[in-house]
């Protein structure tokens, strides 16, 4: 179902259909970037347009089973200083053309319900009776059997296969699994007052099956203030609605690159805190390595206390060139504070910032860890989270995302030494909790389950 919402005006549109009416409203982009065929909805705010890309069975955007099919933001367009043209930043992934069945053919800001391991378990930090283990973003994987029918969170019912994995493993987050109903999904379109374009976008899914399921709701706007930086906010309100426990890890994958701008390369870097960013995990010592190892691309400045880590890119990467690397967050009041800076437009970088506001069921829930990962199409930090939701609670959070475009001469990071300092001493502010199950090395939880994931192939 469609609502549109001008002002005070509203009219009830009809179920998510190939051709809603709201695609051309679409903003005019550079010929450099997609002539987008998919239903979407672009928001405007101060100094940015976002396109949201609206869930459609028969068009949409992405149909696959691995990401949440309500968080497919991208193509954010953002003015350059003294009016010298636009950057379209989070686009494609993944190589052109767009495969939207492909289950890793996301974009941008796409958020995905697990820890991208395979399996239908995650290892995480244990709880006060004990559990060790969250859900990979699946329910009822086990009971549904060969052949029946299982939910994924973000995504809906889908059917498990009846021929027998070949690895041992049960559950494959690449595999392309068939669904068992059509996802149903509500977008609510606001309008700010006397304009006729949107300045919010609400995205809705309710899904029950045998003893488990969940609401989403996500709304996407512009929360930037005027005369200050271009800020989009991702709200995010998860509800159990089961008849069982549920606990799994959420993240967004963002996935910072420009539609004309260079591969990622020098120039690109990130900076973050947690606590002993010297103690990470590198996906090139899995047993089956499908990365290279982060200190071969970049240069890694990581910190042995609270204070700012930063991996910079020194060279250019081939396109089957991956790298990944996971860090623990053993704080609760840690805010999931990133910064990524990246080359922009001649003589400007383009700096962006991220933190998650979360309600008190967030923050007694917790996090999973922290995940860095590279390639040549898009640098992603990625903050997990892990909801841990009793049947009838529910979890409300918030991404922000400001900014900023700077000369290329300008100190890096957010907001130089000083800055980084106090960033460092806030994320220490209060006393450490253990968030993650931790190996004998202390490298971590994602480290746990054999020694790291050889990326699976998209088989049963």
């Amino acid at each position: 179902m469609r609502l549109v919402v001008w002002g005070l005006m509203a009219a009830v549109g009809r179920t998510l259909t190939p051709t809603p009416p709201t695609a051309k409203r679409r903003v005019p982009l550079d010929p450099a970037s997609r002539p987008t065929p998919y239903p979407n909805v672009t928001i405007f705010g101060e100094g940015l347009a976002a396109t949201v890309f609206t869930p459609d069975e028969e068009m949409g955007f992405y149909r696959a089973s691995r990401f949440d099919w309500g968080s497919m933001v991208g193509d954010i367009k953002l003015n350059l200083p003294n009016g010298r043209g636009n950057v379209i930043l989070c686009t494609d992934m993944r190589p052109r053309p767009h495969i939207p069945r492909g289950t890793d053919h996301a974009i941008g800001l796409a958020a995905e319900f697990g820890c991208g391991m395979r399996g239908t378990l995650c290892p995480s930090r244990p709880t006060a009776n004990g559990d060790t283990l969250a859900s990979n973003g699946v329910l009822g994987y086990g009971d549904a059997g060969k052949g029946g029918t299982f939910l994924k969170l973000g995504v809906g019912k889908l059917v498990r296969p009846k021929k027998a994995r070949a690895d041992g493993y049960a559950y494959n987050f690449t595999h392309p699994y068939k669904f068992a109903e059509v996802p149903k999904w509500e977008v609510v379109e606001v309008g700010s007052p006397g304009e006729r374009r949107p300045s919010s976008v609400t995205l809705s899914q309710s899904v029950k099956h045998s003893r488990w399921g969940y609401t989403t709701r996500r709304k996407i706007y512009s929360c930037g203030k005027p005369g200050k930086r271009a800020t989009l906010c991702v709200d995010l309100r998860f509800t159990n609605n089961g008849l069982e426990r549920l606990r799994t890890p959420y993240t967004s994958s963002s996935a910072f690159n420009l539609a004309r701008g260079p591969a990622t390369g020098p120039g690109f870097e990130v900076d973050f805190v947690v606590h002993n960013a010297r103690e990470y995990y590198d996906h090139s010592d899995s047993k089956n390595p499908w990365a290279v190892p982060m200190d071969s691309i970049a240069d890694m400045s990581l910190s042995a206390a609270w204070a700012m880590s930063r991996i910079a890119i020194n060279r250019a990467l081939n396109e089957d060139e991956h790298a990944s690397a996971n860090f623990n967050v053993i704080n609760s009041t840690w805010q999931g504070k990133y910064t990524v800076r990246m080359p922009a437009a001649p003589g400007w970088s383009l700096i962006a910032r991220h933190s998650i506001w979360r309600d008190a069921a967030a923050k007694a829930s917790g996090w999973f860890g922290f995940n860095v990962r590279i390639s040549r199409r898009a640098i992603s930090p990625r903050p997990y989270l892990l909801f841990d939701l009793k049947p009838g609670e529910s979890v409300d959070i918030s991404h922000r995302y400001e900014f900023e475009f700077r000369p290329t001469n300008a100190k890096s990071g957010p907001g130089g030494k000083a800055a980084g300092k106090a960033a460092g001493k806030a994320a220490g502010g209060e006393a450490a909790m253990p968030m993650g199950a931790t190996s004998p090395t202390g490298k971590g939880a994602w480290e746990a389950e054999g020694k790291g994931q050889p990326r699976p192939k998209a088989e049963g």
